[in-house]
């Protein structure tokens, strides 16, 4: 886990990043570089973590979560900002474009069990955007657990980092979310 010095200076270049890809935005039309910025911020958030301590299924989920965020903002930036429509798409990506070793300093043994909550044992749901949503004071989820725990669910975000919501407020943020 990331100390508050190494998540603080993460979080301040991930906002320098931020502000240079909002700058680019404003004056140029999306291109690949943009998209590799995103990239770029998405692992910057995912190496500061979720910002818990503790050990158990909690800290594996967020592991989880944090390199499904940021393999989905990976294959947005390698398809030049085209969003995957399935979750198969993004597992493939992982499968064929990171090497052994890189799963291994990734923490994965196996790309299918990323795919996969250990806190409910189901396998996460990716929502489908035909387009990457624009900046939003919202956040922007990508992927959830299917039931979670104790009626809370964790997400990861569009940009990186691990939320956990009750199902209204999944159902405010995720475009067809129906709680079981």
């Amino acid at each position: 886990m990331a100390s508050t010095d190494e998540t603080e200076r993460s979080l301040w270049r991930c906002a320098s990043v931020a502000h240079r890809l909002e700058e680019d935005a404003a004056t140029h039309s999306t291109g690949p570089g943009v998209w590799g910025l995103l990239a770029l911020i998405l692992f910057s958030l995912s190496a500061a973590g979720c910002g818990r301590s503790s050990n158990g299924p909690g800290d594996v989920t967020e592991k989880q979560l944090d390199r499904l965020g940021l393999w989905y903002g990976m294959y947005v930036s390698q398809s030049k900002g085209k969003p995957p429509k399935t979750a198969d798409q993004v597992r493939n990506f992982g499968q064929e474009r990171i090497s052994a070793e890189d799963l291994s300093a990734l923490g994965v043994k196996d790309v299918d069990e990323l795919f996969v909550s250990p806190r409910d044992g189901q396998p996460y749901v990716m929502v489908q955007y035909a387009r990457v949503p624009p900046p939003s004071p919202e956040p922007t989820v990508v992927f959830y657990e299917q039931t979670g725990q104790a009626g809370l669910r964790r997400v990861t975000l569009l940009g990186g980092g691990c939320l956990e919501f009750d199902a209204q407020r999944l159902q405010e943020l995720v475009p067809g979310f129906k709680p079981p």
